[in-house]
């Protein structure tokens, strides 16, 4: 079948509304990815749709073998399509661990990290969303993320992208490592740089933003009285103060967490009472965030 053909059949209607509507010869769109540079674009697309369309229709794509077509185009396609094939794997690494495994042994470390670096801009935050959903609820991987050069590209990401989608992202992924229970991974991304950057995504970011800057901040705390007690220096008190009486409600609970975190410190307690909340402080944990990648302005 040829490319046109594959996505008028897949997108004749909005996938996104009406979601599994129209049967797609899956098989078909991934061979596509071996023709031509308009064909192998016009499938990565597909695919990046089909793959947002649910667990159902993931299982299928994966199972139809799209992940090593798909790792390939990632290691050695086109610049232009890099970023494509990461957006469709950063939502097959949605919340099932045995494609989280899948994905992870095809050997993705070591080119994510390098869309991160040298990569097209608009490549650059699907590869970090590719890292933080492969982070997620596994020290191991964490480890090997960071242990790949991942963190100096996703702090850049950040510093680079505090009013845009790229610092969302950025911050998103630096939760989900900062979400491990390796102290010692916990204290090599504090001292990344990351510090700065995140209170100021606090403090000028969008809601969403500022949600996911208190998602890092609290895991970065949690059980760190030297950290917290760097994190209230910083200047992130009084954004973070602001964002629980202000923000929206799914921004309340990280800012709650935060602070919860921050006032377990004797020498912060006072401070942050001081300062003043409107409500008692959630009881802290560890948590993350994920967004399901977009592709907006790849059609």
């Amino acid at each position: 079948m040829h490319a046109d053909q594959v996505v008028k059949a897949s997108f004749g209607v909005d996938t996104r509304a009406h979601s599994m509507a129209l049967p797609v010869d899956i098989p078909s769109v991934i061979a596509l990815l071996k023709e031509g540079p308009e064909d192998r674009k016009k499938a990565a697309i597909t695919l990046v749709k089909l793959c947002s369309e649910g667990e159902q229709r993931r299982a299928q794509v994966v199972n139809a073998g799209a992940l090593k077509p798909l790792v390939a185009l990632l290691k050695e396609g086109p610049e232009n399509l890099k970023g494509l094939a990461a957006m469709a794997l950063a939502t097959l690494a949605l919340g099932n661990e045995n494609r989280i495994a899948q994905i992870f042994k095809e050997g993705v470390l070591q080119p994510l990290v390098a869309l991160l670096k040298e990569g097209l801009e608009d490549a650059k935050w699907p590869a970090a969303c590719v890292l933080g959903n492969l982070a997620l609820d596994s020290n191991q991987r964490c480890a090997q993320i960071v242990k790949a050069g991942a963190l100096p590209p996703l702090v850049k990401l950040l510093k680079e992208g505090l009013e845009g989608h790229n610092g969302v992202v950025a911050a998103c992924a630096l939760g989900d490592l900062a979400a491990s229970s390796d102290e010692r991974l916990s204290a090599q991304i504090f001292d990344s740089g990351v510090l700065e950057p995140l209170v100021a995504l606090l403090k000028v970011g969008s809601y969403t933003a500022k949600e996911k800057a208190a998602n890092v901040l609290g895991n970065l705390a949690y059980k760190s009285e030297n950290r917290s007690a760097q994190i209230v220096k910083a200047g992130a008190l009084q954004p973070l103060v602001m964002l629980l009486k202000e923000g929206l409600e799914d921004t309340k609970r990280p800012s709650s967490i935060v602070l919860a975190e921050l006032r377990k410190c004797k020498n912060l307690k006072e401070q942050i009472d001081t300062v003043g909340t409107p409500c008692a402080p959630l009881n802290s944990q560890h948590f993350s965030m994920h967004d399901q990648p977009s592709y907006a302005g790849y059609e």
